[in-house]
């Protein structure tokens, strides 16, 4: 059994072309993940830095998930979901093809241009926006929602 819970592993790099990918409770120093038709899941893992790219999928960063560095979400066809944790300072810039933003994270400064529901692009902040986020979708929403790390 090579299954190691609390291990911090070096990299992943994944590559699907259809189905679908969930990584849940792991470690990463860089994660990357390429998936044609289908949808990608990030739950309670961390990572220094991550690339995630769909050509028709929804992309979800969920569920206490946490990054260091760098967060990285693109989808040709597809919705992205972003859970932040709310102690953790972002920029993040977005660009929306036909979709709109839906932007429930209490706190964050937007700066918008375009229509709320086609061709939009912009920025968010919070904190001390230390790690750099950017969000992608030509079709679909982006959903970004917090979460609180304090009991």
């Amino acid at each position: 059994d090579v299954y190691k819970r609390q291990a911090k592993y070096t990299a992943l790099n994944a590559e699907v072309g259809v189905g679908s990918l969930t990584v849940e409770n792991m470690q990463f120093g860089a994660l990357v993940s390429s998936v044609k038709v289908g949808n990608t899941c990030l739950k309670r893992t961390s990572a220094d830095s991550v690339k995630l790219v769909a050509a028709t999928g929804n992309l979800a960063w969920e569920d206490g998930s946490r990054v260091l560095k760098s967060l990285s979400m693109h989808t040709e066809v597809g919705n992205i979901q972003l859970a932040w944790a709310t102690g953790d300072g972002f920029r993040l810039a977005y660009q929306i093809g036909t979709g709109k933003l839906k932007n429930q994270f209490e706190g964050a400064v937007t700066e918008q241009t375009g229509s709320q529901h086609a061709s939009s692009k912009g920025t968010l902040t919070s904190g001390d926006e230390s790690r750099a986020i950017e969000l992608s979708a030509s079709t679909g929403d982006i959903s970004l929602t917090s979460f609180s790390t304090q009991e």
